[in-house]
């Protein structure tokens, strides 16, 4: 064998073991590929954690006009806020990050609500809510709109003030919390009061 057949040879057997290192090479990148894939997907996403939180926490329903609600307790206090306003995507943010210490991105947050909604409107009970009064066996209820979600039950021996009332009430932005009633006060007060109103027009 001349130098020229020994010089073609040796040059097939180096470009036969680059091909075998390339071949490894992907190879272990499809695996590395592989492996992060399913890592992933063992993983469970931000909005499916979103949501797990909110079904733990809450109580999910819809109203007469078929609007998602939820019903939420924080430091004694129950709320019933709607699942499309600011207050309940303010609370699933924060109660998920004091949870995880992450914040949750606005895609996340998006898909969520969308889930929970749908499943306050077909799955959850139908409630109807009140406005600032209503009427329940015999009683009236009046929401005094403040930051403890506290109402007024009054009857004919007398009235009380609750911190959980046995009836829902929606609230608006605009509304702006009562006063506590204060005891000792007659009727004739209301229609003095309504007099005055009068003489000053």
């Amino acid at each position: 064998m001349n130098s020229l057949e020994r010089g073609a040879k040796q040059l097939d057997k180096m470009m036969e073991a680059e091909l075998a290192e390339s071949n490894l090479s992907s190879s272990n990148k499809s695996v590395d590929v592989v492996d992060k894939d399913c890592k992933d997907d063992d993983k469970p996403s931000t909005a499916k954690a979103l949501i797990d939180l909110a079904l733990n926490h809450c109580d999910l329903f819809h109203d007469e006009r078929n609007d998602g609600y939820a019903v939420t307790t924080h430091n004694g206090i129950r709320r019933t806020l709607k699942l499309r306003g600011k207050e309940f995507r303010r609370w699933l943010a924060g109660t998920y990050y004091a949870t995880t210490e992450k914040a949750a991105n606005n895609e996340a947050l998006s898909t969520a609500l969308s889930v929970l909604e749908a499943k306050a409107t077909f799955d959850g009970q139908m409630l109807e809510l009140s406005n600032r009064f209503t009427m329940r066996d015999g009683a009236i209820f009046i929401d005094l709109a403040d930051s403890r979600w506290r109402a007024v039950k009054v009857t004919i021996n007398g009235w009380e003030i609750l911190d959980k009332p046995p009836v829902l009430f929606r609230r608006f932005s605009h509304q702006q919390a009562l006063p506590d009633p204060v005891r000792g006060g007659k009727l004739s007060d209301i229609h003095n009061h309504l007099a005055n109103q009068k003489k000053s027009l």
